[in-house]
């Protein structure tokens, strides 16, 4: 790691000792442009949040990046992302992004998991009428909000996190989070909370027919809770019973065994000779024992097993 945050620097320069870095803090400098990377090619980590970057560029030779952050920068466009086969994490938080058109570079990055596009200035899905790429000008010429954001993210193929608050746009949507989550079927995380199966079942189902599916979907996802919990539950007394005779019969075990050393040790006692295959034992051997298994059922069944709630 090499730690150059908040240092006042302006350029980047003068790393070629630096070739076997892993993550670099360039954060809260005065940095405009990134450049001269080119000897970081084993980079998995780069922080360049809290700058003055208006671009994104000199990235080509950093194809081992795994998370890159840009965000509370000034850049406008997201691009030149191709080279990064590895970008898993990629934040863009609170720059100067203004329309969903402005996003497509990131389908130049199709490993892309989390994404943050947060706190930025997107209200419309392009200017000056230009196409999406990633919309078909044969469906629509004119795509909503809703049909860009989602054909937007749902070509990412690896996309679970996306962080889109923030954006003038979501005010724009009736039903945004609905929308979203009913249609990236991948996405686990939105926003400012995860996206839960529940949820899902529920968005997807008002999508399909409006707040009656919804309901009728929040009632069957209960009923399936229920009766997973119910079959939980008796599975735990089948294991339960299971155990108690496995006991049951070691405790028969050791009482039978504890009888027939009483009856050799009687004979003995009696005529001093000691039965094939017996020694003598201390008194209270089988006892011990028995009470060591009965400790260990009720520590199993009262702690380690506890009935689930």
């Amino acid at each position: 790691k090499l730690y150059l945050h908040f240092k006042g620097f302006q350029k980047i320069m003068n790393l070629d000792e630096y070739y076997e870095v892993r993550a670099l803090y360039l954060e809260g400098n005065g940095i405009r442009k990134i450049e001269n990377m080119e000897p970081l090619v084993n980079l998995k980590c780069l922080y360049l949040q809290q700058n003055n970057i208006h671009r994104i560029e000199g990235l080509d030779h950093c194809t081992e990046l795994v998370a890159l952050d840009l965000s509370h920068n000034q850049i406008r466009n997201i691009e030149n992302l191709a080279c990064l086969t590895s970008l898993e994490n990629f934040k863009v938080a609170h720059n100067s992004l203004t329309s969903i058109k402005a996003l497509e570079g990131l389908l130049e990055c199709p490993s892309i998991v989390n994404v943050d596009v947060s706190h930025n200035y997107i209200d419309v899905v392009s200017e000056g009428g230009q196409a999406l790429s990633f919309i078909s000008t044969t469906t629509t010429t004119d795509p909503s909000m809703e049909e860009a954001c989602l054909g937007l993210f749902g070509a990412m193929p690896k996309l679970l996190c996306l962080y889109f608050h923030g954006n003038p746009a979501v005010r724009k949507m009736t039903h945004y989070r609905k929308k979203l989550v009913a249609g990236l079927h991948k996405l686990r995380y939105l926003d400012d909370r995860p996206v839960k199966e529940l949820e899902r079942r529920a968005c997807e189902a008002w999508l399909r027919g409006g707040i009656e599916a919804e309901r009728e979907a929040r009632r069957l996802y209960a009923k399936e809770q229920d009766e997973a919990s119910c079959s939980m539950v008796a599975d735990f007394r089948e294991m339960q019973e299971r155990h108690r005779e496995k006991m049951k019969k070691a405790l028969d075990r050791i009482d039978r065994e504890a009888e027939a050393q009483a009856a050799s040790r009687d004979e003995y006692e009696r005529t001093g000779l000691l039965q094939s295959g017996w020694k003598v034992f201390e008194p209270d051997h089988h006892s011990r024992e028995r009470s060591v298994l009965s400790e260990s059922w009720d520590e199993s069944t009262d702690t380690d097993m506890g009935a689930p709630s």
